[in-house]
């Protein structure tokens, strides 16, 4: 493996750890709703192999270090406490987790100026934009590393149940200017087939029936060939986290707006948990997000 693959690979590596921290006190950051701690307990049940034991423990006592969530060893679960300790999240971002040392959560604080537990939603967007750069990077780099390609093989799966990402969120945490339906992309897949949500949208099942397609059947030509490709093969991860990406997207976007586009959004969002209930929940992902 080359030095700048190999650079552009540990790079990669803390980042991942790092972007597994902001989540994880992200989710106790937040107000709880009903659906944050089975995100946790989620999150558990992925780090459930014998080998993987360290790092559930050390999650484990990082929320119980720096949030009031613990963990009943009997119902083998998180539940969160009735103690009204102050949290000190923050604080906890530079503490040790999982494969990040503390050395490499304060670079990375300061690299992403990460100044106050206010800004964890910026943050996360942010590292999660560089990791996606970074992958593409590496991805180029080892295009002809025969060790990289070996390694990358081994590991990579098209299966749903087997190869991982983060569920999208669709908050959005400032305002970036106003997006009005007319200025949404005119041209890309989910318009291509027909998706479309809001007053003069389509109904919840036509717009099921598309997602189920377009999660099943080859899609057609929109743009260019290199765009077809980004969605994937019919069935796999890369089609089921593009196709959440981009409503995610949309959705955030939307919110970002002045304008009044509380159907689209909603609906959005409706469309969203049904992909995550039908599709998401029933992989061995590496981690799942509300919202």
């Amino acid at each position: 493996m080359n030095n700048k693959l190999l650079k552009a690979t540990m790079e990669l590596s803390v980042l991942r750890g790092f972007e597994m921290h902001l989540i994880v006190a992200l989710a106790t950051y937040a107000d709880m709703n009903e659906d944050t701690l089975d995100n946790l307990n989620l999150l558990l049940k992925s780090f459930s192999e014998k080998e993987q034991k360290e790092d559930r423990n050390n999650i484990i006592k990082w929320l119980s270090k720096y949030t009031n969530v613990n963990y009943s060893t009997k119902k083998k679960k998180l539940y969160k406490t009735q103690t009204q300790k102050k949290w000190n999240i923050f604080a906890g971002l530079h503490d040790e987790l999982l494969f990040l040392s503390t050395s490499a959560a304060d670079k990375c604080c300061k690299e992403f100026n990460l100044l106050s537990i206010d800004d964890l939603f910026r943050v996360i967007d942010e590292v999660g934009s560089k990791i996606e750069k970074l992958e593409k990077h590496q991805e180029s780099l080892g295009k002809d590393d025969p060790f990289y390609n070996q390694i990358k093989n081994t590991f990579d799966s098209n299966d749903i149940g087997t190869d991982g990402f983060k569920w999208p969120s669709t908050f959005a945490y400032e305002s970036s200017g106003n997006t009005p339906e007319v200025d949404w992309p005119q041209v890309g897949m989910l318009k291509g087939v027909g998706y479309s949500v809001g007053t003069k949208g389509l109904p919840t099942v036509k717009r099921r029936e598309l997602l189920s397609n377009i999660m099943s059947q080859q899609l057609p030509y929109i743009t260019s060939h290199a765009y077809r490709r980004e969605w994937g093969e019919p069935n796999t991860t890369a089609r089921l986290k593009k196709l959440a990406n981009t409503i995610a997207y949309l959705t955030k976007n939307s919110k970002r707006s002045s304008n009044n586009t509380t159907v689209a959004i909603s609906e959005w969002e409706e469309d969203l948990k049904w992909l995550k209930d039908n599709y998401y929940r029933n992989g061995k992902y590496s981690w799942s997000w509300p919202n």
